[in-house]
């Protein structure tokens, strides 16, 4: 599951398989700094993104997980 550093947010994005060969998900988590180093705060519990969308492949859905983390973040 990739993991990037957004400022002082961290993001997991990640593709699912769905049943049935069905096709692709993409999940998104959010996490931001803890005074732990062992820790990190959940600010948006891994989720189901673009919930209306089935990908084709896994690179898809990471990459419309990215995008839509990246979006996440932009919003007030």
């Amino acid at each position: 599951m990739p993991t990037e550093q957004c400022g002082k947010y961290e993001i997991e994005y990640e593709a699912g398989a769905l049943a049935d060969n069905a096709g692709w998900a993409a999940y998104v988590a959010i996490f931001s700094p803890s005074d732990n180093p062992a820790h990190r705060n959940s600010i948006v519990p891994r989720k189901r993104v673009a919930v209306e969308e089935v990908f084709a492949d896994e690179a898809s859905a990471l990459e419309a997980a990215h995008r839509i983390g990246q979006a996440m973040l932009q919003e007030p």
